[in-house]
């Protein structure tokens, strides 16, 4: 129930009359994957092989379950919308902070088609978003317009931190159960049943599902079986977060043939060349690869850190330590770019183009920057492609009356996606450049390559970009705290626009990645979260944040790809794996908090 009025004193002297009648039921909060009791928002199986067959054929059988928590996106600014209803004309005008001003817009539309004649939405500048900004915000405009329309005033609608952590989503709980077969020292057969936490109501859990089972791990098998879930429980609505569903199924399979490896006591750098995905790979949807293959991109990424050399210095402290002990830890992802193939199919996106008669050029799209640095990466293609000053290009703000769509932003696809349609749209401006009159140009997008959404087969992606990480940890055996020392990543993220504002997708993502692994945990009861502050919420602080040595592996001639979401994906997965190596102890649940950890030592 939402209670809303001009000033906060009259409000909560408001909220002191109302009462409620309700009849208490069991609650269903978190999710059971050997008991799943759920009503299922979706289910999907992808196979390739027989995983059966390989498994029976196989020299060496292991399992494992591993596990990952709710975590919030921490943006810097918390949700926001500005609505205000036109009485005389009937339109409604939405500003405020959001990642899909037409999704918005459209959801509005739906709701108040027979009460309003005209949706304006104007996205403002936010403070981060993470994927927190992109459905969640569909709710707080549909308050905040019915709001306008039945008071006939404008209605700013602003969530201060103990409302905003409470009630948006999240990143999705999940359960998964990994099955391997080794074989002459290659995957024979693997098995992964993966599922999810979607809470209350489905929202996009089930794309969420979809795009997290065509990433089960960044190695080749003959035989894989994917089966998934995305279940409904009586929490909190969980929905679209950095990495989409691919950070929990990585760190899930990435863990389990780590362990694999250490347990069956194989050559941990032969073994994962031997059996990662290649070039010419394909996956699971039957698309190739292509790039530099995720086995030449962890290559790289042994080089980059002395890999040998690091091992030495590992084993030398832990011989001379007692109280502290050191641990290595790798791990290989890819991550497909843009939307899901599906959606774009449906969806044709436009940018235009406009100089000035002055030879300014003014770059319109639906890209909302939310500090990601969008807007200078678009309008250094530009700035580059008509080799004229940065400060001769321009990003007009957004208004979906008098901008193109170009889609939501989201899923890591401005630079490869709209980077490409500027870039397009440029080289047909250039003949006009050195005319004084005003010329546009419009150019569009729609994306031909086939994709079946019920079998999951064709072409996912845009492309796929790769990297390795390694952790380097210190244990404290007194606190039982873990603190990551060094982290090295090798990127294949294609053509690089823009350096700093690449190298600060991966540190970001890295201090992420370190918060979804060791502390980061929105903790639920029946009677709903218990740290719903940031007073009583774990996550990193600078002082956490390790160093971090960034290798991207340029090609001047290549699309750029995602690298928004491809940094959080292997930082989990890489510390569990440096924890083993430390401790002697496979974690399966994420976070791995101290208290964890002194359990399974004791």
């Amino acid at each position: 129930m939402h209670c809303f009025r001009s000033r906060k004193d009259i409000l909560k002297e408001a909220t002191t009359h109302i009462s409620f009648e309700f009849e208490s039921e069991t609650a269903t909060i978190g999710i059971n994957i050997d008991h799943p009791v759920n009503q299922v928002f979706s289910s999907k199986t992808l196979s390739v092989g027989d995983s059966q067959k390989g498994m029976a054929e196989s020299e060496y059988i292991l399992e494992g379950t591993y596990s990952t928590a709710a975590q919030e996106h921490l943006y810097l600014e918390t949700q926001i919308i500005v609505a205000h209803f036109d009485e005389e004309t009937q339109a409604l005008f939405i500003e405020g902070s959001m990642q899909a001003p037409f999704n918005v817009r459209d959801a509005l539309l739906r709701s108040f088609k027979n009460r309003v004649k005209e949706i304006v939405v104007a996205p403002h500048l936010s403070g981060g978003a993470f994927g927190g900004r992109e459905d969640f915000t569909t709710q707080i405009a549909l308050q905040a317009s019915l709001l306008a329309i039945k008071s006939g005033k404008k209605i700013k609608l602003k969530l201060d931190r103990s409302y905003d952590l409470p009630h948006s989503t999240k990143r999705h709980p999940s359960i998964t159960k990994v099955k391997t077969g080794i074989k002459n020292n290659k995957i024979n057969s693997l098995e992964v049943d993966f599922l999810l936490d979607g809470g209350a109501y489905e929202t996009i859990s089930s794309i969420v599902l979809s795009r997290a089972m065509l990433h089960p791990g960044s190695f080749t098998s003959p035989n894989i079986l994917v089966t998934g879930k995305a279940v409904q429980t009586n929490t909190p609505p969980n929905g679209a977060f950095r990495g989409f569903g691919a950070p929990q199924i990585f760190f899930a399979v990435e863990s389990h043939l780590d362990h694999c490896i250490r347990q069956l006591v194989l050559n941990e750098i032969d073994f994962r060349k031997n059996n990662l995905l290649t070039s010419e790979s394909a996956s699971l949807s039957s698309q190739k690869m292509g790039g530099y293959g995720v086995n030449l991109v962890f290559e790289e990424a042994i080089d980059f850190c002395s890999y040998e050399n690091l091992k030495l210095k590992v084993k030398e402290f832990n011989e001379s330590n007692r109280k502290k002990k050191m641990g290595l830890g790798i791990a290989s992802v890819f991550h497909g770019t843009g939307y899901t193939g599906f959606q774009d199919i449906d969806t044709p996106i436009s940018v235009v183009l406009r100089k000035s008669v002055d030879g300014g050029v003014t770059i319109e799209s639906s890209v909302v920057d939310f500090g990601q640095g969008s807007h200078t990466v678009l309008s250094q293609i530009v700035a580059t492609t008509l080799n004229i000053p940065l400060d001769r290009v321009s990003v007009k703000n957004i208004n979906t009356q008098i901008t193109p769509s170009s889609g939501a932003t989201v899923a890591s696809r401005t630079t490869t996606v709209l980077g490409t349609l500027v870039e397009k749209a440029a080289s047909k401006l250039l003949a006009s450049m050195g005319s004084k009159e005003e010329s546009s140009v419009v150019e569009s997008y729609h994306r031909e390559e086939p994709f079946d959404y019920e079998t999951m087969q064709g072409h996912a992606y845009e492309n796929y970009a790769s990297a390795t990480t390694v952790s380097l940890l210190e244990v404290d055996l007194v606190t039982y705290s873990v603190k990551v020392l060094d982290v090295y990543m090798a990127l294949d993220v294609g053509r690089i626009v823009n350096r700093s504002s690449a190298e600060g997708q991966v540190q970001g993502g890295v201090l992420q990645g370190i918060g979804f692994a060791l502390c980061e945990e929105m903790k639920i009861s029946d009677t709903g979260y218990l740290n719903e502050s940031l007073s009583q919420y774990a996550f990193p602080s600078s002082q956490e944040t390790p160093n971090i040595h960034i290798k991207f592996i340029e090609d001047d001639t290549a699309k750029p790809k995602g690298l928004g979401e491809i940094p959080i994906c292997g930082m989990a997965p890489s510390i569990a794996n440096a924890l083993e190596d430390a401790l002697g102890v496979r974690y399966c649940s994420l976070p791995i908090t101290p208290e964890k950890i002194e359990q399974a030592l004791r």
